[in-house]
Formats: C-alpha cells, sequence, structure tokens
C-alpha cells in the first residue's frame, strides 16, 4: 500500500506533459487510464488517457462497477496494486474481469486520500501492455512508488481529485439553492434562463471557457440574496411601496455575502461576488448599490442585468402577461444607454431575432429540469437539476430514490426523456442513461427531440380549457401545431385533469389578432416543471376547416418572426 501525496505542484496538466513521457519510458506500457471514483465506489470515470488515441480510448469513460464484477473491485478492496495478465481473476470467491480483455497484461495502482481518519482509494491509475509483460513487476511497483516520477503524477492526481470534489461540492450547494427556490418562489426556472440569455451574449463576446462557465454561474446565482428577503415580498404581484423597494435593494448585498463564502474554496470563482453586487447598475449611473455607471460597472454585471430584464419581459406571470418579440426589442433600443450598455443592447436583439438555439446554450453547467420516465403503465415525472459533467450529465434530485422500487421498476422503462423551459419556451431532449443509484441518474448524452413534422412553432397564447359546461380555466399555450398542442396551468389553480382517452376536453384558443377557435381533444400526457403542470393535448374529430385556420395562424406568426431578423 502506498502512501498519499500531498499536492505540491498547482498546475496538474503541466504535471501530466512533464511527467508523461518519463512514466512511459520508465514502464513502457501502451495506454494509461485515470480513474476517479465516485463516492460509493460504484462509478469510476476516466478523466485522462494518455496517449490520446482513438485505439486507446475506452468504450465508455464511465465504467460500472457496482455490479462488484471488475478488477477495479479488487483494487478498490485491497487498497493495493494489482497485477494480471489473466482474462479471469478469483479473489474472496468471487469473478473478476480485466478492464480490457485484449491487453496482454495489466496494472492497477491505487490512489490512497485520507477520508475521516483513514485511508480510502479515491481513484485508481490503470497501465495496459498490449503485446508483453511490463518490464516492472508487482514488488517493483510497490518498492517505486515513492521515485519522483510516479510520485509527480500521483501528485497531479490528487490536485485533479481535490479539484473535482470541490466542483461537485459547489454543485451540490446550488443544487440546494434550487430546491430553495422550488419550494418558495413562484419563478424557480428564472436564474437558468438568465444564465441562457447570459451564455447567449457570451458567444457573441467571443469569451473564453472559463469566462464563459463563471458567467453562468453568475446568472444563476444573481438573485441568492432573495433567500433572506420575505417570500411574501418575493412573490408580491402589486407594484412596490417605497419600504418594498428598499428591502429588495438589500437583495444584491445579501447575494454577494452568500457567494463569497460559497466560493470560498473556489479561487477561480472568488470574483462572482463582485458581479451580483453590481447586476442592478444602470448604464446611465441610475442603479444600484453603489451608482456604478458606463465601463465602471463589471462587464458581466452588465451582461446579467440585459439576461435579467429580457426573461422579465418574455415570461408570463399569474398577474401579466409576456412581452410580443417586436415589444421587447423596442424596450430595449428605448433603454439602450440608458439602463442597458448600448453594445450588449445591439447584441441582445440580434439574438432575439434570429431565435437561435444551441444544446450548450440550453443545458449549460447545470440547470433546472423535469425527467419523464415512461414505463407500461404511465408516465412518471420527477424535477431536478441536471449537471455537466467532463464525460456526460447527472441529474440529481431530493425527491426520489431511485433505488426504492415503490415508485417504478427501472427495468420497466421503455422512454426517458428531458424537459427544460428556457427563454420562453419549451424544449424536450431525449435522454440516455447508463444507470440510476440512490437520487441520481447517470446520463451518457440528451438528444433534442425534433418537433413533430405537425408542430411548426412554439408561442405562447392565452387559452381557456373547458372542465364543463359551467366551468373552466385559464390556461398558457407553449406551443402549437396543426395536430396537437402543449399548454401549462400554475399547479396551486390546477383542477383535476384527466389523462384517459375516453377524456374528451375543449380548448378556447384566442389568437394575437382576436380570432378565437374551439378545439376539441385529449390529454396524452402531463407532468410538472417548477409551480407549473404542463398538459400534451391531441387534438380529435377537428374539423379541417379549424385546422387550416391553426396553419394559416401559424404561417402569420412565422413571417412576422422572419422580419425581426
Amino acid at each position: 500500500m502506498h502512501k498519499q501525496y500531498k499536492a505540491v505542484i498547482t498546475d496538474p496538466e503541466m504535471i501530466f506533459e512533464n511527467a508523461f513521457s518519463k512514466f512511459q519510458a520508465m514502464y513502457q506500457f501502451d495506454v494509461c487510464h485515470f480513474f476517479l471514483l465516485d463516492e460509493h465506489k460504484k462509478v469510476a470515470t476516466i478523466f485522462k488517457t494518455l496517449p490520446n488515441r482513438k485505439e486507446f480510448q475506452h468504450t465508455s469513460n464511465i465504467v460500472d462497477i457496482s455490479a462488484n464484477d471488475t478488477y477495479l473491485n479488487i483494487v478498490c478492496e485491497s487498497k493495493s496494486v494489482l497485477s494480471s495478465d489473466e482474462k479471469v481473476l478469483f479473489y474472496n470467491d468471487h469473478c473478476y474481469n480485466p478492464l480490457n480483455i485484449h491487453m496482454e497484461h495489466e496494472f492497477y495502482l491505487p490512489v490512497l486520500a485520507d477520508q475521516d481518519g483513514s485511508l480510502k482509494v479515491i481513484g485508481c491509475i490503470y497501465l495496459g501492455f498490449l503485446y508483453h509483460k511490463p518490464k516492472i513487476t508487482y514488488k517493483q511497483a510497490m518498492a517505486e512508488i515513492d521515485q519522483t516520477v510516479l510520485g509527480n503524477v500521483l501528485n497531479a492526481f490528487t490536485i485533479q481529485y481535490k479539484a473535482y470534489h470541490e466542483r461537485n461540492r459547489f454543485f451540490s450547494q446550488m443544487n440546494i439553492f434550487s430546491e430553495i427556490y422550488n419550494n418558495q418562489y413562484a419563478q424557480v426556472n428564472h436564474p437558468y434562463n438568465v444564465a441562457y440569455w447570459s451564455t447567449m451574449i457570451a458567444a457573441e463576446l467571443n469569451l473564453s471557457e472559463t469566462e464563459h462557465f463563471n458567467l453562468y454561474i453568475a446568472s444563476i446565482l444573481h438573485d441568492i440574496g432573495t433567500l433572506y428577503l420575505p417570500n411574501e415580498l418575493i412573490n408580491k404581484s402589486e407594484v412596490y411601496d417605497d419600504v418594498d423597494t428598499q428591502m429588495m435593494h438589500m437583495h444584491t448585498l445579501y447575494g454577494a455575502n452568500i457567494v463569497k463564502e460559497l466560493a470560498y474554496d473556489a479561487a477561480d470563482l472568488s470574483h462572482i461576488a463582485h458581479v451580483i453586487r453590481h447586476h442592478h447598475e444602470r448604464y446611465d449611473g441610475m442603479g444600484y448599490p453603489d451608482g456604478l455607471k458606463d465601463d465602471s460597472i463589471p462587464l458581466f454585471s452588465r451582461v446579467i442585468c440585459v439576461a435579467d430584464s429580457l426573461d422579465a419581459m418574455l415570461s408570463d406571470r399569474k398577474y401579466k402577461k409576456s412581452k410580443t418579440l417586436s415589444e421587447v426589442i423596442a424596450e430595449f433600443k428605448r433603454c439602450s444607454g440608458k439602463q442597458f450598455d448600448p453594445k450588449l443592447t445591439d447584441i441582445i436583439v440580434k439574438i432575439i431575432g434570429s431565435r437561435k438555439v444551441d444544446l450548450d446554450h440550453l443545458i449549460g453547467a447545470i440547470s433546472w429540469g423535469t425527467l419523464l420516465f415512461t414505463t407500461p403503465i404511465g408516465f412518471n415525472n420527477v424535477q431536478g437539476d441536471v449537471i455537466k459533467t467532463e464525460h456526460g450529465y447527472k441529474f440529481i434530485t431530493n425527491h426520489y430514490n431511485f433505488d426504492d422500487e415503490s415508485y417504478f421498476n427501472k427495468t420497466e422503462i421503455t422512454n426517458c426523456s428531458l424537459v427544460l423551459f428556457r427563454g420562453g419556451a419549451l424544449y424536450e431532449f431525449i435522454v440516455k442513461f447508463r444507470r440510476m443509484h440512490e437520487n441520481t441518474v447517470y446520463i451518457s448524452d440528451l438528444v433534442l427531440k425534433p418537433i413533430d413534422q405537425y408542430f411548426a412553432l412554439y408561442w405562447q397564447l392565452s387559452g381557456q380549457i373547458l372542465m364543463d359546461r359551467s366551468q373552466s380555466l385559464n390556461m398558457t399555450i407553449q406551443r402549437i401545431g396543426g395536430n396537437a398542442i402543449t399548454f401549462y396551468l400554475y399547479t396551486e389553480t390546477l383542477k383535476e385533469i384527466a389523462v384517459a382517452k375516453e377524456k374528451l376536453y375543449h380548448l378556447n384558443i384566442t389568437f394575437d389578432d382576436g380570432e378565437t377557435l374551439a378545439i376539441p381533444g385529449q390529454i396524452s400526457r402531463s407532468y410538472k416543471s417548477a409551480q407549473l403542470t404542463i398538459f400534451d393535448f391531441e387534438y380529435k374529430s377537428i374539423s379541417e376547416g379549424v385546422r387550416d385556420k391553426i396553419f394559416r395562424q401559424i404561417f402569420k406568426k412565422q413571417s412576422e418572426q422572419q422580419k425581426l431578423r
């Protein structure tokens, strides 16, 4: 067993680059994988492969070790170097398999760290030999493990592990804040919408990947100071009086203080508190808390100011309707050089005119969304955070344990999708997931689901769903097409709406020009997202005349949007 290594050198990439050639010359291996283990020892993630050649890439960067049948499991249990040229190995009366059956020989070197007063395996360095046995033996590896070359590699690994867990801890804290937003405020999607628009602006500014990430995180946390304010103030629908306004202004100062503590261990995020403090400054100097103006306002603060205002204008609230795109553009032009940076105003007008959709911008580093599971007996949905990782995504929820079969049987899932609200529109992704464990779903890929051929437009419209002859509920349509509609209701106002083939409803839809259409149909699917319940409504027994009118409205709206570009 080797001792743990202290992180002496601060740049792991430089260590890898400097040490790798000597490391390979010493052991003459063909491929090296660096594995990080999750805290439950259920998943091993390859965070680096050297040399970085296609033929040496593992079939997946995520290795499921929950079945307890790999050589990695032996390393975790024994905390010792494993050297083997066996295709199957028996250990403690169990049968284990190598990582790569095509390798002539494999070496596994555990990386240990002190956790809670004892040494635990946090990762593994894997060495694969294609055509020959290594020069080094098991005993030599144990004896030479303190040599400078291998020591430097282990130092780099420890630094990488520390950064990995700091990042996980940071996202875990953000997940907690998301839950608080969801429980207390009506607009849990707001910070993620602001982050979406901010990163769209960042792309136009050609910011670096690090700046892009930092802006995204700052955008999500921009209103975190409201956690110190009364719920009734945050959710108030009436106009604020002077006392309300003064209290609300304090959220920028509260937010800056919270983020200082939140990002204490993350040096690259230390400036975010400054950004959050100033996201309500105005370009003309009439903002708060410090009355900064022009370029004295941090660039990220100016970006968030634009993105924050855009989401407010595009969002439908119980007490106000969202603005149309033409109204939004007119408002930005009116406030250019006053509330908003003129350069950023031009950028956002260009973005909302093009309505460009980008997968990375929609999801970002962390997003709030809803997972939909289809089983033979129906639909299940759960809300949580989607976190982008080095090799896919993780969906984390605090509401369910996926190992609990009383929720649903994982083996019976026939389909899985992810739904996000971004920029006033609803997007659905096909989910390719690797495994589910406790409150986490490990996702290998997300593919934006193409809109059905009859679906033509995301379009917020007002309407009513007729419950019976004497009762109706106001609802908001999210997208509309020739054979189906997606609409939502605020959950707190929701009456029972059945997802059943035999139940027929009628929707009354009012278009922008005042035309109203009555459409019969059935609810095919329903699920929750934040404080909303969303319904997919399929037309039944609709006349071709009504369908033609829907298409004419859609084509008219598309023409109007083209003129804005």
